[in-house]
């Protein structure tokens, strides 16, 4: 489950998804760069489940990108899990092949029983014996494959090997994460204001005019404090 979360950060596979999707590849792409900084997965606890999340600007390239990207996670799922699957499949063919010839031995083996033995003929006794003791070994032969046939057939079954597939519809929160309305206009409030602060203050400190600035002025009869 882990590599399967961390494949959604590899380039190779974000290209392979754009691609399958339809959509660019170029990295100046505003929706192949939303696609590739959002894209992103969480693992449903206690299950095989995984919770894929991608952004983007329409509701319909949105599908199309989850739908590229879980085809596009079946096929790494897949490629990974056919030896492994070819493996079993082969040892399931040799059980199956050994099974069929023990128990075709066993039947042999029962109709060379002589059904004098029960009567205890001393003459028959000992191979009596020798043939119940094949039989016997048959049987235990026949039981360890049937178990190794059951066991292949588990591990080959849709529960074990079922191929990575939507099992839920695509969920669309109930407002666009992106644009923040209010808090834009909050924001562009501010900088606004402060924007206008700046010029004041500019106007207040660098364009003042000289001619703007009075001079002091002598009041007549009044002595200098500054004369002796």
């Amino acid at each position: 489950m882990p590599r399967a979360i961390e494949r959604f950060s590899m380039r190779d596979f974000q290209d392979a998804c754009l691609r399958d999707a339809g959509l660019s590849l170029d990295q100046k792409d505003p929706e192949a760069k939303l696609f590739r900084d959002f894209i992103a997965g969480s693992a449903v606890g206690g299950t095989d489940l995984v919770r894929l999340t991608v952004r983007g600007y329409y509701k319909e390239r949105i599908v199309r990108l989850l739908t590229s990207t879980v085809k596009q996670l079946a096929t790494a799922h897949g490629e990974i899990a056919a030896p492994t699957i070819r493996t079993f499949r082969s040892r399931l063919d040799h059980v199956t092949a050994e099974l069929g010839s023990a128990r075709d031995d066993l039947e042999r083996l029962r109709r060379l029983e002589d059904p004098r033995s029960r009567s205890r003929d001393p003459e028959r006794f000992l191979e009596t014996i020798y043939l119940q003791g094949l039989i016997a070994t048959k049987v235990g032969e026949i039981r360890a494959f049937e178990e190794q046939k059951l066991t292949l057939e588990e591990q080959l079954s849709p529960g074990r090997t079922y191929s990575t597939a939507i099992i839920d519809r695509v969920r669309f929160p109930p407002r666009p994460v992106s644009p923040h309305v209010v808090r834009n206009v909050v924001v562009t409030g501010f900088a606004t204001l402060l924007l206008f602060l700046v010029v004041v203050l500019f106007f207040e400190v660098f364009l003042i005019r000289p001619d703007a600035v009075e001079e002091p002025r002598r009041v007549p009869g009044l002595a200098d404090s500054s004369s002796p």
